[in-house]
């Protein structure tokens, strides 16, 4: 693998990992939601999912009304998996 690229990866629970080669990294696939899809967030970008309904979509991410009550604005959805 000489002069392959080497990727540094965070990971959703905050571990890292360094020196990672080109063909062992896959991108995630990117999440398609609209307004009333049942998702998990990082809310707050913790480390934690909550369970989360997409109330809107701006420009700027999305709106979630978390299972709990609370409510969160401009999510990005790297920030949410499959609920």
């Amino acid at each position: 693998m000489h002069g392959s690229k080497r990727y540094a990866l965070l990971y959703d629970d905050g571990d890292t990992e360094e020196g990672i080669a080109e063909a062992l990294v896959q991108p995630a696939p990117e999440l398609v939601v609209k307004v009333g899809d049942s998702v998990n967030a990082r809310f707050g970008g913790g480390l934690h999912y909550f369970a989360a309904t997409v109330a809107r979509i701006t420009p700027r991410g999305m709106d979630l009304n978390y299972a709990d009550g609370d409510f969160e604005s401009n999510v990005q959805v790297h920030k949410l998996v499959d609920g």
